[in-house]
């Protein structure tokens, strides 16, 4: 019996509900029985998905294999073809425009509706928790599979997902796109949190993709077989003595279980209707019995496809999914609507981030999502401070909250992306600023953080350009737009304030946020931000890593992980410590039994 374990220590409770990955945002085209060129847009996600002309019109592939308008049937659930061949806008003819002239104004907000309702129909079976603990080192099974007519493409695929997903590695490997999932998530819980990816396999189905993958009403109808039947394949093996190693806080469930299956996955390829979308769920969700090995039962799974676009993914895709496991929700737009919502777009994991470099360099977490796991504790600023050499949070600095004074639960939270690490990739560098505005956490648990128009949850270019990426379309528009992101922009803004563009406005009070960030700095060589937070004091300076009571120090010696100076004497417990030498240069020293 051969595993490959990554490392051990404590256990972890896991849940999870309706989760999935957006969409690759790419138009495509396709030849109509007339001979004519249709571009369609994909929308949605593995929950409602479906296909958009460029001006907006849902259609369907009728059986003749056009793609015509659709309608809503009296059932309110199901959208029936029409006879109508859908063409690009110039390309219309008398009986299609005044068709679409009539076309009933509600049938849009019909395919919100409906994706609300098969939302809302699974968050009522279950729901993330509340804050779990996100630390130590989980067993989670990672089930290879191939199907009857489909197989992994690599020579020994088993080697190259322990590679891909176990293994350590340097910071080096990491920056040109040769890390894994494991050290993604070692990288964003500095050390805290060390999951230990167990790869099975692979196991060969009884039945070709397609059988598991079929849309019926823009919905993969058998993947629950496909999730179900993996795991019977995986048990029969013998690879692993006992299961019940993987239920790591002993309730009588394996705390989740990954299912990597062979082939493309529609996210990539949505035009494709037999592909399986990667998701997040539960089996019993599903309607189906619980498969059950050495006392303990599965419900937990996520999914996500061996390759993409033509070439073995990486592991974003791997570190999304998983993320919803540990609690956090999707950042795009998840109720079926274009994305006309600025979100966090390709800055989280939770949005485009988890496709950086072909999956292969995913974007670090950001604050928020850190926070939300409690590896960091973000700062409130709340009087004048000069903010000094800020660093990331990969490397000892945190999140900082500015809070509305009449509503807590609104506010702005600031980091530094540097370029190094997993923000390696980022298209931008230098301070960003997110806006989070969360009276409940319902939109969190449900999944529906951003359907709302202003978001719940997004990031604030400091360029004002917030443009949604269109592959094939508007790329370079797209990655210059994502370059002025953070501050200083390009253009040269280096304020932050109730009157600058953009300006830090508030849904809720009178009188603006009145807590004024300027002369915002980047600094490319120590990879740290500056500014001054309500003109600044020379009085109150915030430096370094942050110690016990947020103020910060420069003194040498050994550190907590949350900011906690220890002294000059290397500690004696075991874990996971900073050190700063005499140069002020931090790095992270593991204190061995």
């Amino acid at each position: 019996m051969k595993k490959f374990l990554c490392s051990m220590y404590l256990a972890l409770s896991l849940s999870g509900t309706l989760q999935a990955i957006p969409v690759w945002p790419e138009p495509f085209q396709v030849q109509q029985a007339d001979g004519t060129i249709l571009t369609l847009n994909p929308r949605g996600d593995e929950w409602f998905s479906y296909f958009e002309t460029t001006d907006g019109f849902r259609v369907i592939k009728d059986e003749a294999g056009n793609y015509v308008y659709t309608l809503w049937g009296a059932d309110g659930k199901s959208a029936l073809p029409t006879r109508i061949i859908a063409h690009d806008p110039l390309s219309r003819e008398v009986e299609e425009r005044e068709f679409l002239k009539n076309y009933p104004k509600d049938e849009q907000e019909k395919i919100h509706t409906r994706a609300f309702e098969i939302r809302n129909q699974s968050n009522a079976q279950q729901r993330i928790g509340e804050m779990t603990t996100h630390t130590g080192a989980p067993s989670i099974p990672v089930i290879l599979v191939q199907f009857a007519d489909t197989k992994l493409t690599e020579t020994d695929p088993k080697t190259g997902y322990e590679e891909r997903l176990c293994r350590p590695a340097t910071q080096e490997e990491v920056e040109v796109g040769k890390g894994s999932a494991y050290q993604y998530f070692v990288d964003q819980s500095l050390g805290k949190f060390t999951p230990n990816f167990v790869v099975i396999g692979p196991v060969t189905l009884e039945s070709g993709y397609a059988v598991y993958g079929t849309d019926v009403n823009g919905q993969d109808a058998n993947v629950g077989q496909m999730i179900v039947e993996a795991i019977q394949k995986a048990v029969a093996t013998d690879e692993i003595s006992d299961w019940s190693v993987f239920d790591n806080d002993k309730d009588g469930l394996v705390d989740a279980v990954y299912v990597i299956y062979a082939g493309e996955g529609q996210h990539a390829l949505p035009m494709q209707t037999d592909l399986i979308w990667p998701h997040t769920f539960q089996i019993e969700n599903r309607g189906l019995e619980l498969p059950e090995a050495d006392g303990v039962k599965f419900n937990q799974y996520s999914c996500s496809s061996e390759m993409m676009r033509g070439k073995v993914e990486g592991f974003g895709t791997f570190c999304h999914e998983f993320s919803h496991c540990l609690g956090l929700p999707d950042f795009y737009r998840t109720d079926g609507q274009s994305s006309s919502v600025f979100t966090m777009e390709s800055w989280s994991l939770m949005d485009y981030g988890s496709y950086t470099d072909d999956s292969f360099r995913p974007i670090g977490y950001r604050a928020l999502e850190k926070a939300y796991m409690g590896w960091i504790t973000p700062i409130e600023l709340t009087e004048a401070t000069t903010v000094k050499d800020w660093k990331s949070t990969d490397r000892g600095g945190t999140g900082l909250k500015i809070v509305n004074n009449v509503e807590s639960s609104e506010y702005y939270i600031v980091e530094t992306i540097d370029e190094s690490g997993w923000n390696k990739g980022a298209f931008g560098h230098g301070l960003l600023i997110s806006y989070v505005f969360l009276r409940s956490m319902e939109p969190w648990y449900n999944n529906t953080v951003n359907n709302t128009n202003p978001p719940r949850v997004s990031i604030v270019g400091a360029d004002n350009d917030l443009t949604t990426l269109i592959t094939g379309v508007n790329e370079d528009k797209y990655y210059s737009s994502l370059a002025g992101d953070t501050y200083p922009s390009p253009n040269g803004n280096d304020e932050f304030t109730d009157s600058s563009t953009p300006a830090a406005t508030v849904q809720v009070g009178f009188l603006g946020l009145q807590k004024p960030l300027t002369h915002i700095s980047y600094d490319r060589a120590k990879g740290t931000v500056s500014f001054d937070f309500m003109g600044g004091s020379e009085d109150n300076i915030l430096t370094g890593v942050v110690a016990a009571k947020n103020t910060a120090t420069v003194s040498e010696g050994y550190y907590r992980l949350d900011g906690v100076w220890l002294g000059t004497e290397k500690p004696e417990i075991p874990g996971i410590y900073l050190q700063r030498d005499v140069h002020g240069e931090m790095r992270k020293i593991i204190v061995e039994r």
